[in-house]
C-alpha cells in the first residue's frame, strides 16, 4: 500500500471525518479533495480538506460568480510522509458585489485543479473535521484562522471564532478554590483599554513544580503569556486563607498584568486564563465580563499605585504608565468641541483670550463675571469657557444667557462632548483662542483689582525670553497661595515635587513682593504666547486630571531658552482646588508626581544645583 493510499485509508477511518467515494476517486486521480465548509463571517469562508503536495498555496476560491480577493491555506503537516495532508482554506471576499450568505458551496481551485463543496454549519464542520487532531495541531489550526482573518470585522466573526475556540482548545481542569490545592487563580477585573489592550487584576498560588506559563486567551482564541512581565504583589486575605490550612506561600499572590493581544477582540465575555506548570500539569479559570467604561479603568489603574513602594518602579514604569497612557491617548481622540456659543459682541482685535475650563462647578462662572465686570481690559479681551463637564451642558447655556445680561461681559462657551481633562481643555481652548497671548485661568480664581492683564501683557512683552508669567495667588485671608513654583525632594525620597514659594505666609512679606525668575508657575492663572504653547503643543494630556501639566510646560519652555517669571504687583484670589475633590485627586497627584519626575529627572538635578534660594 502506497504512503497516499495509506493516508486517504486513514482519512476514511471511522476516527476520521469520511469523505464521499467520489471524493475519495477524485483525491486519487486528481490533487486532493475538499471535505466542508461554512461561513466564519459574510466576508470569509472556512474550507476544510487534503491537499496534494502539487498544489500550490496560492489558490483561487469563488462562491457563485464571486471571487475571492485572497485565500489564505494552511497545511497541517502529514505523520507519515504521504504525498499530501489535511488543509485549512479561508477564502476572503472583502467587497463583494452582493450578499453571499445565501450561497450553498465555494469553490477552490489551482490551474486545472478544481473542486466544489457544500456550505453548512460552521460548528459541525469544526467538530467533525477538525477536533479529531492533535493538541499542536489544532492549536495551529487557531492560530491560522486568528491570522487569515486579521483584517476582517464584525460580531460575527467574533463568535464563530469563539465556537473555534471552544471545539479545539485543549481543556485544563476547572477551578476548585481549596486551601489544600497544589494550584488555585481567580482573575477579580479584567480592564478593555482598546481592542487589544487589557489591564487584569487577580491572585494565584502554586505549590507544584514552577509554573511554565500564564496565559489570557481571549474569546477568539488570541493567546498571551503574562508570566514573563506580571507584577506580583502580597495579599494578606490569601496569605490567611492558606495559613488556616497550614500552609505559607513562598511567593506573592497578588498579581496584575497590563498586556496586548496579537488580534482586536470585541466580546465581554469568554475569556479564559490558563496557569501551567513544567510537567505539564495546570488549570484554567473564566474571567469576568471585560468593563470597558475608561473613567473606570482608569480609577483602578490609579488604585493600584499603593501596591509599588519607591524606589522599585517595575509596576508603574511597566503596566501603569503604558494603560494610563493607552487611555489619555484614547480620551484626547475622542474629545473635541461639540457646540460652540458666543455671547455677545466679541472684542475685534483682542491682545489677550482667557481660557477657563469649568469642571464640576459651573456656579463659580457668576463669581467670576461679578469681579470682571469691573474690568475694562475683560471686555477688550477674547474669554472663552470651556465646559469640560457636559452632563451640565443644558443647565450652563440658559445660565449663561442670563449672566451675560446680567452683567455685559462678552464671552464665549466651547462645550466638549465628553469630560477631557485640565489639559486637554485648555487646549481646545487655545483652538478657539483669537488672542495673541493666552491667559490659563482657573474657575476659582478672582481678581483683586482691575488691570491685571495688561501688567501681565506688558511685562510678558518687554522681557527678553519670557516664557511664561504669573501672579501672586492669594487665599480669601490674603495669605499666599502661590509666588510661584520651585522643585523638592525630601531626604531619601525618590520623587520631585512641585511646591509653591512662600504658601501660606502674609502677602506683604518683602520676599513674596519681588518679581523674579522662578522655576515654574501654577496654570490657575498664567500667561503665554500663543506662539509658544501652540509651538511646543500646549499642556500635555499625559498626566491625569489637573496637576503637573503646568510645570512640564514651564519646563518645555526652559528647554527651548524661555524663562518663567512671578510677578509680585500683580495679584488675584484662588480659592484652590473648588472643583476639583482631595480624595479624587489624591491618586492622580501621585501618579502624576512619579510620571513628572521620571520624564524630567536630570533636569530637576540640574536645577537644584543652580538654585540660589
Amino acid at each position: 500500500m502506497s504512503a497516499r493510499t495509506a493516508r486517504v485509508e486513514r482519512a476514511l477511518s471511522p476516527e476520521a471525518p469520511t469523505p464521499s467515494a467520489r471524493a475519495r476517486a477524485e483525491a486519487t486521480a486528481r490533487e486532493g479533495w475538499l471535505q466542508g465548509a461554512a461561513w466564519l463571517s459574510d466576508e470569509a469562508a472556512l474550507v476544510v480538506g487534503w491537499l496534494s503536495d502539487r498544489v500550490p498555496d496560492r489558490l483561487t476560491a469563488a462562491v457563485g460568480d464571486a471571487s475571492a480577493d485572497e485565500v489564505r491555506v494552511c497545511r497541517l503537516g502529514s505523520d507519515d510522509g504521504a504525498d499530501g495532508a489535511p488543509a485549512v482554506i479561508v477564502a476572503l471576499f472583502r467587497k463583494p458585489d452582493r450578499r453571499l450568505d445565501d450561497a450553498r458551496e465555494v469553490s477552490v481551485g489551482a490551474g486545472p485543479w478544481s473542486m466544489e463543496v457544500a456550505l453548512g454549519d460552521l460548528q459541525a464542520l469544526v467538530a467533525q473535521d477538525l477536533a479529531w487532531h492533535a493538541p499542536d495541531v489544532r492549536a495551529k489550526v487557531l492560530a491560522f484562522l486568528l491570522d487569515a482573518t486579521a483584517g476582517c470585522a464584525g460580531s460575527t466573526l467574533s463568535v464563530s471564532l469563539h465556537r473555534c475556540r471552544e471545539a479545539l482548545r485543549e481543556r485544563f481542569p476547572g477551578l476548585d478554590i481549596d486551601p489544600l490545592a497544589d494550584r488555585a487563580m481567580h482573575v477579580e477585573n479584567l480592564a478593555g483599554i482598546g481592542d487589544r489592550a487589557f489591564y487584569i487584576e487577580g491572585w494565584s498560588w502554586n505549590f507544584g513544580p514552577p509554573l511554565a506559563r500564564m496565559t489570557a486567551v481571549s474569546p477568539e482564541g488570541s493567546r498571551i503569556d503574562l508570566l514573563p512581565t506580571v507584577y506580583r504583589y502580597p495579599r494578606g486575605d490569601i496569605t490567611a486563607l492558606l495559613a488556616g490550612a497550614g500552609r505559607r506561600l513562598a511567593d506573592d499572590a497578588g498579581f496584575v498584568c497590563h498586556f496586548e493581544i496579537p488580534s482586536p477582540t470585541s466580546p465581554a465575555d469568554g475569556w479564559i486564563i490558563e496557569m501551567e506548570d513544567v510537567r505539564g500539569a495546570g488549570i484554567e479559570c473564566a474571567a469576568p465580563s471585560v468593563n470597558r467604561d475608561p473613567d473606570a479603568a482608569l480609577s483602578m489603574l490609579l488604585g493600584d499605585l499603593a501596591l509599588e513602594r519607591l524606589p522599585d518602579e517595575t509596576l508603574r514604569d511597566g503596566h501603569l504608565r503604558p494603560a494610563i497612557s493607552r487611555l489619555l491617548r484614547q480620551k484626547d481622540a475622542r474629545v473635541r468641541a461639540d457646540r460652540v456659543v458666543q455671547l455677545g459682541e466679541p472684542a475685534p482685535s483682542p491682545e489677550a483670550s482667557i481660557i477657563v475650563p469649568l469642571y464640576g462647578r459651573i456656579d463659580l462662572v457668576e463669581h467670576q463675571l461679578a469681579q470682571f465686570v469691573h474690568d475694562p481690559e475683560i471686555r477688550a479681551a477674547d474669554l472663552i469657557y470651556v465646559l469640560d463637564s457636559p452632563e451640565y451642558a443644558e443647565a450652563l447655556e440658559p445660565q449663561a444667557i442670563e449672566l451675560f445680561r446680567l452683567y455685559g461681559v462678552p464671552f464665549r462657551l466651547v462645550m466638549l462632548n465628553e469630560n477631557g481633562g485640565f489639559a486637554l481643555a485648555n487646549n481646545i481652548g487655545a483652538e478657539h483662542a483669537r488672542g495673541r497671548a493666552l491667559v490659563l485661568m482657573n474657575s476659582d480664581v478672582l481678581p483683586r483689582s482691575p488691570g491685571w492683564i495688561g501688567r501681565m501683557l506688558a511685562f510678558l512683552d518687554a522681557t527678553p525670553n519670557a516664557g511664561a508669567v504669573a501672579p501672586k495667588l492669594l487665599y480669601e485671608d490674603e495669605s499666599i497661595q502661590h509666588a510661584g513654583m520651585y522643585f523638592a525632594k525630601r531626604p531619601g525620597a525618590a520623587l520631585w515635587t512641585n511646591e509653591h514659594h512662600f504658601k501660606g505666609m502674609d502677602r506683604t512679606l518683602p520676599a513674596a513682593n519681588v518679581t523674579r525668575r522662578v522655576d515654574a508657575v501654577t496654570a490657575a492663572c498664567a500667561m503665554v504666547s500663543a506662539d509658544s504653547y501652540r509651538a511646543l503643543g500646549g499642556l500635555r494630556s499625559i498626566f491625569v486630571r489637573g496637576d503637573y501639566e503646568d510645570s512640564d510646560l514651564c519646563l518645555r519652555l526652559r528647554a527651548e531658552g524661555l524663562d518663567t517669571w512671578y510677578l509680585a504687583d500683580v495679584e488675584l484670589y484662588h480659592l484652590e482646588a473648588q472643583s476639583y475633590p482631595g480624595e479624587l485627586r489624591r491618586h492622580a497627584v501621585a501618579y502624576n508626581c512619579w510620571l513628572h519626575t521620571a520624564i524630567w529627572r536630570e533636569t530637576l538635578e540640574e536645577i537644584a544645583g543652580e538654585s540660589t534660594w
